[in-house]
C-alpha cells in the first residue's frame, strides 16, 4: 500500500536516504511501543519516535496492526 507523503505526520526519523514517519491514521494501540527495544516510542494518541533513541531496528514497522509507521523516502 503505498500512501502519499501528505498522510504522515512531521515526527520522523533520519535513516541514510529514508524518512521513519508515523501516518495519521495511527490507532494508538501502543503494540510499537510495546516492540521497541530501545523504549523510543510514546504513544499519547498517535505514536511518537525519538529520534535520538531510534536504533532503526524497525520492530515498529512490522508489528504495526494498521502499518501507521513506514519508511519514505
Amino acid at each position: 500500500m503505498d500512501l502519499p507523503i501528505a498522510n504522515f505526520l512531521t515526527q520522523q526519523r533520519r535513516h541514510n536516504t529514508e524518512m521513519m514517519a508515523v501516518a495519521n491514521y495511527c490507532v494508538g494501540c501502543a503494540f510499537c511501543m510495546l516492540v521497541c527495544p530501545e523504549e523510543a516510542i510514546n504513544v499519547l494518541g498517535n505514536a511518537e519516535i525519538d529520534r535520538e533513541k531510534c536504533s532503526d531496528c524497525k520492530r515498529c514497522m512490522r508489528y504495526c496492526p494498521v502499518e501507521a509507521i513506514r519508511l519514505v523516502e
